[in-house]
Parts: C-alpha cells; sequence; structure tokens
C-alpha cells in the first residue's frame, strides 16, 4: 500500500486506452449519426406511418373538445379579472401624504 501512493506513475488515460484515444472522433460521430437516425426514423412513425384507430380518434376529439372548454373558462375568469382592474383603476386616487409638498404638520412648524 506504500508503494501505491508514493513510487507509481499517475493514471494515464491515453497509456491505458489506446484505442479510445485514437478513434474518439470517430466513435462520437457514429453516436451522433445513430441517435440523429434514431430521432427520423422515430418522426417518420409518427407522422407518415401513424394510424389511428376510430376508437383513438373520437377519444382525441373529446378531450380537444375539453380542452376548450377549459380554456374558454380561464378565459373568461382573465376577462372578469381585467374589467375589476379596470374599474378600480377608473376611480380616482387619493394621496393622503404627497412627499413632494410639504404636509400640515410640517407647514404649522416651520410657521412657529
Amino acid at each position: 500500500m506504500k508503494g501505491y501512493l508514493k513510487n507509481e506513475r499517475p493514471f494515464s488515460f491515453q497509456e491505458n486506452f489506446p484505442i479510445y484515444s485514437r478513434y474518439f472522433r470517430l466513435f462520437f460521430t457514429f453516436l451522433f449519426f445513430l441517435a440523429f437516425g434514431a430521432g427520423l426514423y422515430d418522426w417518420y412513425l409518427n407522422v407518415y406511418a401513424g394510424e389511428w384507430t376510430d376508437a383513438e380518434k373520437r377519444q382525441y376529439v373529446e378531450t380537444a373538445f375539453q380542452e376548450t372548454l377549459l380554456r374558454e373558462n380561464v378565459f373568461r375568469g382573465v376577462v372578469s379579472s381585467v374589467s375589476r382592474l379596470t374599474e378600480s383603476h377608473a376611480t380616482d386616487v387619493k394621496i393622503g401624504n404627497d412627499l413632494f409638498l410639504p404636509s400640515p404638520v410640517t407647514a404649522t412648524l416651520k410657521k412657529k
């Protein structure tokens, strides 16, 4: 155990894996094209070779209709909240203490 820490050479990846050091670019290029090809194949299956049964089509139409109703309810809620905000902004706001005008308390203190 003593010699392991002091006298041995450090680990060299090139010396221990010479084939990887020589062909790593080719290896990663192959992996890239393999993943790209798998993606193309999946895209082809979903776009061109995908066929739905009548039951799947009916289920999709029903789900899309339910989502449309849900979005309409959300839209109506947003419209009502915007209308409430519009009404609240239409009312005049009374500023109790203006920073740029002296308050009545400081004005009376300065007069004394």
